[in-house]
């Protein structure tokens, strides 16, 4: 995302591999797409944010989560211990 000459460079080299965007309307952009100005900027981050927010949330685990995550991969592992001691035995 840029405004200027020097970002008309990277557009040209990244125009297949990432989505880019125009800051302010150009006719000659090598850019994919534009925003008309700063306020859309903000905007078009602030959707992004909410969209990638979302989808973390289903990847992610909240902190306050910890302690009982950590109770059961503890359980997990002692049971997994105690089946190995006594296959051992066998």
């Amino acid at each position: 995302m840029g405004d200027d000459t020097t970002d008309e460079d990277a557009f040209q080299l990244l125009n297949k591999d990432a989505m880019t965007i125009r800051v302010g309307w150009s006719r000659h952009t090598k850019a994919q797409y534009f925003v008309r100005n700063v306020a859309e900027v903000k905007r078009l981050l602030e959707a992004i944010a909410m969209v990638e927010e979302e989808e973390l949330r289903s990847v992610i685990v909240p902190k306050t989560m910890l302690p009982r995550l950590k109770n059961r991969s503890n359980n997990r592992s002692k049971k997994r211990n105690d089946y190995l001691a006594a296959s051992t035995l066998l």
